[in-house]
């Protein structure tokens, strides 16, 4: 049996000025509660498992083509079983462990089609902590909504 709840959260905040600031707070959180038998070749044991996990988020845009943003990530879980072993040997004994993730970001737009994000994050997914620097472009090409080219 598995059950799943999510809860979600926006808010955007803009002066009454308009003068193209605008802030956007964003969470989630996720659950997930499982039960039922775990079995690895003919070993049979119950099982209950719950996971959790999600994100805190905040993005500025402090001038008209440019957004400064931090954001932070985490998972948790607490899985047992009524043998351990078995646990174990099916790669689910996360014990104290929480993967966490922290980033920071700055982008430009130049245009409405296009965006230059540079983004670092301090990584902690898997038990040796990864700090990572992320240069992106994005460009939109084609047709959309506004203009049918």
């Amino acid at each position: 049996d598995t059950q799943i709840s999510n809860l979600s959260f926006i808010y955007k905040w803009t002066p009454a000025s308009q003068n193209k600031q605008q802030l956007t707070l964003l969470s989630e959180y996720f659950y997930l509660k499982d039960d039922g038998d775990l079995s690895i070749e003919d070993e049979l044991a119950s099982y209950d498992g719950k996971q959790y996990g999600g994100f805190v988020e905040g993005v500025y845009q402090f001038a008209p083509r440019w957004r400064t943003g931090v954001r932070y990530d985490y998972l948790g879980s607490s899985l047992s079983a009524s043998d351990n072993e078995l646990l174990d040997d099916a790669g689910l004994d996360y014990s104290g462990y929480h993967p966490k993730r922290y980033g920071l970001m700055l982008e430009w737009m130049p245009s409405e089609f296009s965006r230059i994000r540079a983004q670092i994050n301090h990584d902690k997914a898997s038990r040796d902590a990864d700090t990572q620097f992320i240069l992106q472009y994005t460009v939109s090409l084609g047709a959309h909504g506004a203009h049918s080219y």
